[in-house]
């Protein structure tokens, strides 16, 4: 792995490398790759997705499996540039899908009945204000002129759609059909009986010790990516009304949801043992994941004990910021 230049550093690119190390108390457990479910990240835009892909990418270079990041969108959001519509890259992709021990994307729940898996699937949710608002941020990247009339627009047209995390969660296909009590009763069943890990972007270490913990993943170290840029720091009162109005079932989800991510977290971790996918090792091995799109050497890796306490030190004396989190 090419050593990062840490000496030639600028501040910027040092804060733009804030690191967070996921350390687990108990034994590394080296899952069996003949008796692994496939891993089914429904990434919902604009919760982390894209720090839970460089993650996914080191994972699957670690484990020598392979990872398939589905392109597109299910629901023809505005993104600045078009994205493909979702459901022509599963048809597209099929034969990598079938052989894949992770897969992230846009895509609804519901993957599995299109390509008779039996996954685990996980997923991260956040509170709708936020997380709409963060994908009008996201736009204003290639849209630098968006005014308060113009999001209104998108809004109102379906550009920024409505209660985003009860469509996918649900597993609605259809942009047009209407979100209704049914759809959010069905996002909440899918939530609870499908859903073998819900995590929050507010609460998403708690996520990620519980993933890694139960899937016998090693510890990690990673960086946050993707963040959006400011539009401004807050919406407008009237779009926050606006957004707050299109999102009335994706509240209650969220809400549903934060009452039983303990729950899941904790049956997760005690059901790893009997899956019957690991055996109990010591291995002193740190993941190294930092960009998913950039796959030059130093992009990931995996760190012996001593190299990474190296790395670690050299880090933190460059001015790095790095945060522990200890399960």
């Amino acid at each position: 792995m090419k050593k990062i230049d840490i000496l030639n550093m600028s501040l910027q690119e040092k804060q733009s490398l804030a690191l967070t190390v996921i350390k687990r108390d108990d034994p590394f457990l080296v899952s069996n790759p003949h008796n692994n479910k496939p891993v089914i990240l429904t990434h919902v835009p604009r919760t982390a997705g894209v720090t839970m892909d460089a993650i996914l990418l080191g994972v699957a270079h670690y484990f020598k499996r392979s990872w398939v990041r589905l392109p597109g969108d299910a629901y023809s959001q505005y993104w600045g540039n078009p994205k493909p519509n979702i459901l022509g890259s599963v048809t597209e992709l099929k034969e990598q899908l079938n052989d894949a021990y992770l897969i992230s994307g846009h895509m609804p729940f519901g993957l599995h009945q299109k390509l008779a898996l039996d996954p685990i699937y996980i997923t991260v949710l956040r509170d709708p204000i936020e997380r709409a608002w963060s994908q009008i941020r996201r736009i204003a990247r290639d849209d630098g002129e968006l005014s308060d009339p113009k999001i209104l627009e998108l809004i109102n047209n379906g550009g920024v759609i409505d209660n985003l995390q009860v469509r996918m969660i649900s597993g609605c296909l259809d942009k047009n059909e209407k979100c209704d009590e049914k759809m959010l009763e069905q996002a909440k069943y899918n939530l609870l009986n499908y859903y073998a890990l819900v995590g929050l972007v507010d609460n998403f270490n708690v996520f990620l010790t519980s993933l890694l913990s139960g899937l016998g993943w090693p510890d990690l170290m990673f960086r946050t990516r993707n963040i959006s840029e400011k539009l401004k720091e807050d919406p407008s009162l009237i779009v926050h009304r606006s957004l707050t109005n299109q999102n009335e079932y994706d509240s209650v989800l969220v809400e549903y949801a934060k009452n039983i991510v303990l729950k899941k977290s904790s049956k997760f971790i005690s059901e790893r043992d009997s899956r019957g996918e690991f055996k109990q090792l010591q291995v002193e091995d740190t993941l190294f994941s930092l960009d998913p799109f950039t796959l030059g050497d130093n992009s990931i890796g995996v760190l012996g004990h001593d190299h990474f306490c190296s790395l670690e030190k050299e880090l933190l004396r460059a001015g790095v910021s790095l945060s522990k989190v200890q399960m």
